[in-house]
């Protein structure tokens, strides 16, 4: 599950977040409901078959409080939390019927 989308990130601050994240998530209630589905879907603009997540808005917040100090969004801020998982990446063009899915 994607929480926060960090990036390209440096050897340093990889060795930072950890602790950053274990510090965080430690005091936060449990264990989680996270419903998957009903159905897989497309992220628009780019080609990620994605199966959605529910209830995990709270979790990526405070992921997402841990780790803008060690890596800030970038200009503009990042895209708001969009919970699922990742199925499938595609590369090339997409025919005429993926296209209009």
């Amino acid at each position: 599950m994607t929480l926060r989308f960090l990036g390209d990130v440096s050897d340093e601050q990889v060795a930072l977040l950890g602790p950053a994240l274990q510090a965080a998530v430690a005091g936060q209630p449990g264990p989680l409901d996270c419903r998957l589905g009903p159905a897989t879907a497309w992220f628009s603009q780019v080609r990620v078959l994605q199966l959605p997540a529910h209830g995990l808005d709270r979790l990526a917040a405070v992921v997402t409080g841990a780790t803008a100090a060690l890596v800030p969004e970038r200009d503009g801020g990042g895209p708001p939390f969009n919970g699922h998982l990742t199925l499938a990446r595609v590369k090339g063009r997409l025919g005429p019927r993926a296209q209009s899915e």
